[in-house]
């Protein structure tokens, strides 16, 4: 039996070794050494690469990069000798005992019980102990042996390390009652599974809200995987796995999702098209009633040929016609049977609206003022 243990334990530290060796992630730039925390990293740039040791023990010549190390060397090398170390550049002196009280209070123990010595971070857990711990017998036994402790939380391990492949959970002596081990497990997954009460009646999924049964019926429930990944052939029923699949596998590209089904039935009933360029999938409407193509869904009906069903009223002197009585007000005023009256400032260019010299500006003068020249009335006209 004490065999089996000590290959057990060697197996988990050569797993808990092999993974932080996977996690290390930050490389120092001057030297071999990698690390699972930035922090670390830069404490590591600051105070110990490329520096001699500054951390010196007080009773011989040892020295350290880091204090815990010459604390270590106190414990084990000067034995009942206080535990401290000195800085050698900033001739300081540093205790472990404060060290370990500062480090208490950063972590926020601060709740200290009345009755026992015990600290404790929350107000919660100070609370839970004087009810159920402080001055009283343990009251949770584990139903295989004569097990007692105080928290489940105990009896829950000491029925997977002892009793293993038998159902974790507890008995409470004093209230007579059995509590299942699943709610230690994690209490997250034990209320959101208490929760659920909206059934499928199609599939044996279940949910804690109604939107979410709804959603499920709409979207999920007996339907192929309608969310499709841009930059490849990845398929899901929901969004927001292609969205965690785009930033895995596709970094620094756009990351959206497009809806097959929803592309299926818009090209059917409103033309679209869908095509993928190198920036991703663009749509293309096709107006019903000429073969002109538009990027946006508002200019799907050509406009000339929308106004040209509600043009009603005709000038007299040329085949133009209008849809409102001032334009054509306008168009006999300025436009019909004369001369172009509005010129660029820049080119030779005129035109019989201000609106078009405007445009003519802005595209060809783009570093210079958009205005326009009336040679009519010698005045100039600004947007």
């Amino acid at each position: 039996m004490f065999k089996y243990e000590v290959k057990h334990d060697q197996e988990t530290k050569t797993l808990s070794s092999f993974m932080n060796v996977k996690m290390k992630k930050y490389p120092c730039p001057k030297c071999l050494s990698t690390f699972v925390k930035r922090h670390d990293l830069d404490r590591h740039l600051k105070y110990e690469c490329g520096q001699a040791p500054r951390f010196q023990c007080p009773y011989c010549s040892y020295r350290a990069k880091q204090r815990q190390n010459a604390y270590s060397h106190v414990r084990s090398v000067h034995k009942k000798s206080e535990v401290y170390t000195i800085d050698i550049i900033d001739n300081k002196i540093h205790n472990a005992e404060e060290s370990k009280a500062k480090r208490k209070y950063a972590k926020g123990e601060r709740f200290r019980c009345s009755q026992c010595s015990r600290v404790f971070c929350n107000k919660q857990d100070l609370t839970r102990h004087l009810v159920y711990e402080c001055g009283q017998a343990p009251r949770f036994q584990c139903p295989y042996c004569k097990y007692l402790t105080k928290q489940r939380q105990g009896v829950y391990k000491h029925i997977r390390n002892v009793h293993k492949k038998t159902e974790v959970y507890t008995f409470d002596i004093i209230t007579s009652q059995e509590q299942d081990g699943k709610e230690s497990m994690d209490h997250g997954i034990y209320t959101s599974c208490c929760r659920k009460k909206f059934l499928c009646p199609k599939c044996p999924s279940t949910f804690g809200y109604k939107h979410d049964l709804n959603r499920h019926l709409s979207y999920e429930c007996g339907q192929a995987p309608r969310f499709q990944c841009p930059h490849c052939r990845y398929r899901t029923k929901q969004r927001h796995n292609v969205y965690s699949h785009v930033r895995n596998k596709h970094k620094k590209r756009d990351v959206y999702a497009v809806d097959v089904i929803k592309i299926q039935n818009v090209q059917e009933e409103s033309k679209v098209d869908m095509k993928c360029s190198s920036g991703g999938w663009k749509k293309e409407f096709r107006c019903p009633k000429c073969p002109k193509v538009h990027q946006a869904q508002n200019t799907n009906k050509c406009r000339t040929r929308a106004n040209d069903e509600r043009k009603k009223i005709q000038c007299p002197n040329c085949p133009s016609a209008f849809v409102y009585e001032h334009c054509l007000s306008r168009h006999l005023k300025y436009e019909c049977g004369q001369a172009p009256r509005f010129q660029c400032p820049y080119c030779i260019y005129r035109s019989k609206r201000r609106c078009n010299v405007y445009s003519h500006v802005r595209k060809l003068h783009k570093t210079h003022d958009v205005y326009a020249i009336d040679i009519v009335n010698n005045c100039v006209f600004k947007p």
